[in-house]
């Protein structure tokens, strides 16, 4: 019990770091890059890009926790080609493989959003039903809607998201590996 307790910290631990010094300055960055209506001169652009990119952490966040949890149809066939989980094994190899990415292609994305679109409005294809509860209405975020995030700045978020630094490999996500508790 105190060697799962001890590792619930560690993981915990590895998230926040993650999330603090890698992910979120990442999401900042891209968002910011691929804005079509850049306007860094506007006062109000930079929190445009902060929201956006809370948002986007939210979602991914969601995803990862409730598929490595199985509150998501994760071995559906209709689900399984689009799940977040697939998305990261492609990451994954991607990079373990050295294989370049894109810094201007925005292939990932595109499934990215198919599946935000999915869990918002519901899939009968995907056996999922709607999860309207607003985290993924497009209107709280439009830039989201408006960017195509790179390949290559999104695998390192999604990667920062998965596996831990020091290059232990998850079956599932860092999310996975740690209960929360109220």
């Amino acid at each position: 019990m105190e060697e799962g307790r001890e590792w619930q910290e560690r993981v915990t631990a590895d998230l926040s770091r993650a999330v603090f010094t890698t992910v979120y300055p990442e999401l900042l960055k891209a968002l910011g890059d691929a804005d079509p209506a850049r306007k860094p001169s506007d006062a109000a652009w930079p929190a445009t890009i902060r929201h956006s990119a809370v948002v986007l952490l939210y979602r991914l966040l969601f995803l990862l926790y409730a598929e490595d949890r199985d509150l998501l149809p994760v071995n559906h066939k209709g689900y399984r080609p689009r799940s977040l989980a697939r998305l990261r094994e492609e990451v994954g190899a991607a990079i373990d493989e050295a294989r370049p990415l894109s810094a201007t292609d925005a292939f990932w994305w595109g499934d990215l959003k198919t599946l935000f679109n999915a869990v918002d409005k519901g899939s009968d294809a995907m056996g999922l039903p709607a999860y309207n509860g607003g985290l993924f209405d497009p209107r709280d975020a439009p830039l989201l809607h408006a960017v195509g995030l790179p390949d290559q700045p999104l695998a390192r978020i999604l990667d920062g998201l998965s596996r831990r630094s020091e290059g232990w490999k998850s079956a599932g996500s860092i999310i996975g590996t740690c209960r929360f508790s109220n």
